[in-house]
């Protein structure tokens, strides 16, 4: 992904309203509130100031939401055997563009982990689509030796 000029601007405006939001502030404490805001558990109590120091807690106003959401899914550095099935099973009914597409949602550590689970050699130094293109030719062509196996016998 190649990142333009101008969305570096936009995302430094954002930043600069979060440091102005923090004026005054230690950036230990800037930090330590937003973790607080986007990481801890629901069930933590906000208050002005931590009893006995003079950091405070809660900076940013109460009607302030994280803007990390935690009903987002989290990809896994690698798949697990259950999740490496169900892929296998759905990469094995669809043709092989639709495999690619469905691949393509998929990091290269998770493609790798299930090419290694799968027993298919692929380069895991290589580029995204190429470890797809060597599942989806592994699988391919184990699709193309079942029909081939299936046809009638010719009589000559």
């Amino acid at each position: 992904m190649k990142l333009m000029v101008n969305e570096v601007l936009e995302v430094l405006m954002g930043v600069q309203k979060i440091l102005q939001h923090y004026r005054g502030s230690k950036v230990t404490d800037m930090l330590d509130d937003i973790y607080l805001r986007c990481c801890a558990p629901e069930n933590i109590q906000y208050s002005d100031r931590e009893a006995g120091t003079d950091k405070p807690v809660n900076v940013l106003p109460a009607e302030a939401k994280p803007v990390v959401s935690k009903t987002g899914k989290k990809k896994r550095d690698s798949l697990n055997a259950e999740q490496c099935l169900h892929l296998r099973e759905e990469i094995e009914r669809l043709e092989r563009e639709q495999a690619e597409t469905l691949l393509n949602s998929y990091t290269i550590k998770q493609l790798c982990s299930f090419a290694d689970w799968g027993s298919i050699s692929v380069q895991k130094s290589a580029r995204k689509e190429v470890i797809i293109g060597q599942i989806t030719n592994h699988f391919g062509f184990r699709h193309l030796n079942m029909k081939m196996a299936q046809r009638p016998d010719m009589v000559r």
